[in-house]
């Protein structure tokens, strides 16, 4: 199999932290010791339209099952399941590694915040997924929001950025806040204590998620829809137009990312800050089935404090299964409206692989800038 290398080159945000992030918090209980280039993505002639779908989109050919797991598509073993998804968010600054728990997420958001340091949104299908240890537990922006309340996700995080509060408050949407809830959802590590800032110190788990979960009166079921348009799990696996088996970007000058395809377990793992992201509970490398690496407009808000991310026009990307890839559409839209993948030519809905996702939004001149190295690209230069 031949390699596509893909480089990407984020705008590096520098900009002052924004409200909302913890510094330190008491009273929480001990969790123990931590164990060439090529032309610009050309514009489709056909794109979705204002309304989220396209127009004349083809009905899909297969349905998906309704007993598998909303999040990766994949069968349940127990039939059915009206349990909400459980997002929780994770620092991500080198100073925080490495995390507990990470490689149990059946699905990771990943995108920039202050000063070009990103941070992950870690999805669990309920808080009994949730392992024994997960962390380290951080504060919430407003892109992330905007991706979890149309999916009816119950949001676990310690402190929030204004314009998430904000965004929050005018959804009615309660989330389970360790800064006013302390030790009910969160532990404090003491051991990693002794050599990390205590802001890299909290985590949760199963049993202090539920918890949090019971004490907010946060409904813990209700209605869910699958996260993308799954290939059937009953169906063999699709792989894309071009060969990749080794993809490179960075989210900031500071922050490089990479995912290298293993055929055995037909999985993508993560290096990021030059390091494999290992699940220090688990001595595992986190790895994905799919990875969606999706263009938007990133700049900064008003104040230019906080990240700005425009979900509202919708864009193009990239992508990633079974060492495999093709370009891609989305279209999100308002708060309220969930993300939406498309073909490249925007006439129906990507049918995404069963299994385990990574997406990440990088800034539009990133994915513009795209190098494809491969002979037989057929985006190769002339």
């Amino acid at each position: 199999m031949k390699t596509i290398k893909i480089r990407l080159l984020a705008l590096m945000l520098c900009a002052a932290v924004c409200f909302g992030c913890l510094t330190a918090m008491s009273g929480c209980a001990s969790l123990g010791e931590s164990n060439g280039t090529i032309p610009t993505v050309s514009q489709p002639t056909e794109k979705p339209d204002d309304t989220g779908k396209p127009e004349d989109e083809p009905e899909p050919e297969e349905i998906i099952p309704l007993d598998c797991n909303p999040l990766t598509g994949q069968k349940l073993e127990n039939g059915t399941t009206d349990l909400r998804p459980v997002a929780v968010m994770l620092d991500n600054s080198s100073a925080a590694l490495p995390h507990s728990g990470i490689a149990a997420a059946s699905v990771v958001y990943e995108m920039v915040t202050e000063g070009g340091i990103p941070r992950l949104m870690a999805v669990f299908p309920s808080a009994a997924a949730i392992p024994g240890k997960l962390g380290p537990v951080r504060s919430t922006r407003d892109q992330f929001v905007q991706l979890l309340i149309p999916e009816n996700m119950i949001l676990l995080h310690i402190g929030c950025s204004v314009y998430a509060a904000d965004m929050l408050n005018a959804h009615e949407y309660p989330t389970v806040d360790g800064i006013y809830l302390g030790n009910i959802i969160y532990g404090f590590d003491e051991v990693r204590a002794a050599t990390r800032d205590n802001s890299h110190c909290f985590y949760t788990n199963n049993e202090l998620a539920a918890a949090g979960i019971a004490y907010k009166e946060i409904a813990a079921k209700g209605s869910v829809d699958t996260l993308f348009r799954f290939v059937p799990y009953d169906k063999p696996v699709r792989e894309c137009e071009l060969p990749a088996s080794t993809v490179e970007f960075s989210f900031s000058m500071s922050v490089p990312v990479s995912f290298v395809y293993n055929t055995e377990t037909a999985r993508y793992a993560k290096t990021e800050y030059g390091l494999p992201q290992m699940d220090e509970a688990t001595g595992e490398q986190a790895s994905y089935t799919n990875l969606l690496l999706l263009g938007c407009p990133v700049g900064l808000k008003s104040d230019e404090l906080c990240t700005d991310f425009d979900f509202t026009g919708g864009g193009e990307g990239y992508y990633f299964t079974h060492g495999s890839c093709e370009k891609v559409q989305w279209k999100k839209g308002d708060v309220e409206d969930p993300l939406t993948l498309y073909t490249a030519d925007g006439k129906q809905e990507l049918a995404v692989n069963t299994g385990t996702s990574y997406v990440a939004f990088i800034d539009n001149r990133a994915l513009e800038g795209t190098l494809l190295v491969d002979t037989v690209s057929p985006y190769k230069a002339e």
